[in-house]
């Protein structure tokens, strides 16, 4: 089955807010990643669209129904689409914590940094996914095709792995909308980290077009990772 589960038979009064807190006392807290709810044809009642973060949550939801109390009738269905598309759990290996550094390569042997960040690191649909940990929320995506050589170096430290991606195009930067929320909107929806719809496309966010300068990107990343073009592998498993 998937992550996401169809529920009707929601009152008008119901709130996104509510039924999270309402499911997650079943599924576990922070185990759903997004919610809509919708009038349904006749507009009398809500129905609901819940998106786990995990198959297994979205199953364990199912399985135990009966145990859901509230004084009107739910009925619950799997939902084979998902509501948001880039939901990080659904991508490939999602990991954060790491560095990114921007910059070039000056010789074969030396990289030149321009601007590092912390960030979060993901593939899926074809496109890298890597948000900076700053002030402001940014994301950003790099096409596979944008990338041309792909290599690992060992840090000096010998702790961690450094990934190297030289760069064939530059990344799309989407920046989060500070904008006031519609309040019926928010009652009705919840999404972790905000929907699709709420970041815009953006320029370079460091000073002096610091990315738009660099033509390639190093990843710091546990030792006992390896990637090998969109795919992810253990090094142990490395022959």
């Amino acid at each position: 089955m998937g992550k996401t589960v169809n529920v009707s038979g929601f009152p008008p009064e119901v709130n996104a807010m509510e039924v999270r807190q309402l499911f997650e006392s079943i599924t576990g807290s922070g185990t759903i990643h997004a919610i809509r709810l919708k009038k349904t044809q006749h507009g009398e009642k809500f129905y609901a669209l819940f998106q786990f973060a995990q198959e297994t949550h979205a199953n364990k939801l199912l399985t135990q129904s009966t145990e859901v109390n509230t004084p009107y009738r739910l009925n619950f269905h799997e939902w084979k689409y998902e509501i948001d598309s880039k939901d990080k759990a659904s991508m490939e290996h999602y990991i954060d914590g790491l560095l990114m550094h921007f910059g070039f390569l000056a010789t074969p042997e030396k990289f030149k940094y321009l601007y590092s960040a912390g960030c979060s690191f993901g593939s899926g649909n074809q496109n890298l996914h890597f948000s900076a940990h700053l002030s402001e929320d940014y994301r950003m995506e790099l096409p596979y095709e944008n990338i041309g050589q792909i290599s690992w170096h060992l840090s000096q430290e010998k702790d961690s792995k450094l990934l190297l991606i030289q760069l064939k195009g530059g990344p799309k930067i989407y920046e989060k909308q500070n904008q006031h929320v519609d309040p019926e909107y928010e009652k009705l929806n919840f999404c972790r980290g905000g929907f699709d719809n709420e970041w815009i496309r953006t320029t370079d966010f460091p000073s002096s077009s610091l990315i738009g300068q660099s033509s390639a990107i190093v990843f710091k990343f546990p030792r006992e990772l390896k990637f090998i073009g969109p795919e992810w592998v253990s090094s142990s498993h490395k022959s």
